[in-house]
């Protein structure tokens, strides 16, 4: 049960640290509007990740059938939601400012990245692909192992988002009007660039 527990904790953790939009909109919440907004953001996608683990663990694979199915569709989707953040973005000339003035609740900052992480594809790809190289899936395991399993994963998961999101809150206290500017600029870029390879590849999916 514990080597389990800590394989969940591992893939939790693997999959949420690569860089990527929600680790970019995370890290820009925590510098501009603190830690509870910002491990807010993270932990809309750790619930995603937890939901998406359990349906690998359980091996519902008619889930991961329908994503694969819809891929394109919903990475064009995405990519559309990508891109209208970083025009948000980039509308906040006086970063401070947009902060001070933002009506972004710690549930709104969750649910925003709950729905992006479930409507990613590549979310549930990663996790069966996993479950599957580490044969953690149903056939192998019962369903109490199955629980300590996504027990496992939300926990790496969390501590992933809630790491980043203090290291980042805690920066917001050195930062200057100009490096925020810089910052805010710098995410806008990213998630422009993750938008135009996410479009690439949806259109790519359908075709």
């Amino acid at each position: 049960m514990l080597e389990l527990f800590a394989k969940g904790i591992f893939l939790g953790f693997a999959i949420s640290a690569p860089v990527g939009p929600i680790n970019i909109l995370c890290m820009r919440r925590s510098v501009f509007q603190g830690l509870k907004i910002g491990f807010s953001t993270g932990f809309g996608a750790a619930v995603g990740d937890t939901f998406y683990g359990a349906l690998a663990a359980f091996g519902v694979t008619w889930v991961s059938d329908f994503f694969a199915q819809y891929k394109g569709p919903l990475q064009i989707f995405s990519a559309i939601v990508f891109a209208l953040m970083g025009v948000s973005i980039l509308r906040s000339k006086d970063p401070k400012s947009s902060v001070a003035s933002s009506k972004l609740s710690a549930g709104k900052a969750f649910i925003s990245t709950l729905a992006l992480t479930l409507t990613n594809p590549v979310t549930i790809m990663a996790f069966v692909a996993a479950f599957a190289a580490l044969q953690l899936g149903r056939s192998e395991n019962s369903y109490l192992q199955s629980i300590v399993l996504i027990l496992g994963v939300f926990m790496g998961s969390a501590t992933w988002w809630l790491s980043l999101s203090g290291v980042c809150s805690y920066l917001k206290r050195v930062l200057n009007s100009k490096t925020m500017y810089k910052i805010n600029i710098t995410t806008a870029i990213l998630l422009f660039a993750i938008a135009c390879t996410t479009l690439l590849n949806g259109i790519k999916s359908i075709n």
